[in-house]
This record gives structure tokens, sequence and C-alpha cells, in this order.
């Protein structure tokens, strides 16, 4: 499960973290600013790929069965690479990836963005 747009649905999500032993967090290395758009790889003990997916939200959570895994987080040409064990217990992991600068300002604003170097 996917997404922690707006305080609801980072509630909603919250409230449903019992269901999965994987939690992980996307936000920016800088400001601290939510991601969205991460680019998810993991991958067995076996180096079998086991998901693949694009964060829809700063949160990203997951059941996966008991084993070992390398979990990779991608954005911007940022990437971060775990190792971990999934079990019963959960585990949880914050990935505070660099934002490219150039791209910062329109990433966060709405309609009315603000333009650099003009």
């Amino acid at each position: 499960m996917s997404g922690g747009i707006g305080d609801d649905e980072v509630k909603a999500i919250r409230s449903m973290a019992g269901r999965f032993n994987v939690r992980l967090g996307f936000y920016n290395a800088k400001g601290g600013e939510a991601l969205s758009d991460v680019v998810v790889s993991v991958v067995d003990s076996n180096g079998k790929r086991r998901l693949r997916v694009v964060s829809s939200g700063p949160l990203l959570y997951m059941r996966l069965p008991a084993g070992a895994y390398t979990l990779r987080a991608e954005y911007q040409g940022d990437s971060q690479t775990r190792r971990f064990t999934a079990g019963h217990a959960p585990v949880s992991y914050l990935f505070r990836l660099r934002v490219n600068e150039m791209e910062d300002d329109w990433i966060y604003c709405d309609s009315k963005c603000p333009r650099r170097g003009r």
C-alpha cells in the first residue's frame, strides 16, 4: 500500500500499519518534505526480483514472506539500498533522498511555481 498525501490519508494508512511487516517512508534529505514517485525494487536472497513499484506518496507499506531481502529506493538519480530480514516483527526504514535543486520548487508547488534564473 502506498500513499500519504495529506493528513487524512496519512492517518488512514498508519491505522493499517499492523497488516504489513515492511514500512517505508520517503523524504527530501535537505528540507524533509514528503516525496512520491520513488522507484522501489525488492530482491530476495536468491537474486529474484520480488517487487518493483513507484510510490504514490511518502509512505509505502508491504507484506513480504519471511526471508532476507535487498531493497533499493531511487529518486531523481539518487539511490539508497537497505538489506533486511522480513518476518513477523515489522521493520521500518526512512529514506532521505536528495532532490535535484533545479527541480525542487516545482515538485512542491501547485499551479503558480516560482521560476529560477529569470
